[in-house]
């Protein structure tokens, strides 16, 4: 069975544990679920899912993984196009607010705090849907 759309979202492990924390909290991805290395990714055979005629595929990728992403792109025979972004909005702020600094939702970040996630796009041959 192969794909022309295939959506992934990996489960990146990369070192997101707040070292300054002296409480017991766990917050790494690591603590809430299991993960996989960047090469572990690269490894995954997403090429057999794609349809050979033409896939496109997006890519969840931590900001901080960038590179990675792209790695595993090439590794699967995808040629990167462009990004995607999601803006994180707080729940039901379209209902409540007008200015969009209040409607964000802060997630955290390795340097500076995030409101976002994003998505890179790579396709294969022809584009689906494309003429």
């Amino acid at each position: 069975m192969n794909f022309e759309i295939i959506v992934i979202d990996p489960p990146w492990a990369f070192d997101d544990t707040l070292k300054k924390m002296k409480s017991p909290t766990k917050r790494s991805a690591a603590s809430q679920y299991a993960t996989m290395s960047p090469q572990q990714i690269c490894n995954m055979k997403v090429e057999q899912l794609a349809n050979p005629e033409g896939c496109l595929v997006a890519l969840w990728t931590p900001s901080t993984m960038t590179i990675h992403g792209l790695e595993a792109l090439k590794a699967w025979g995808f040629t990167f196009k462009q990004e995607f972004i999601w803006v994180k909005i707080k729940k039901n702020a379209l209902q409540t607010e007008t200015d969009m600094n209040k409607m964000t939702r802060i997630g955290l970040g390795r340097i500076f705090r995030q409101v976002h996630e994003k998505v890179l796009i790579g396709t294969r041959n022809k584009v689906p849907g494309k003429s």
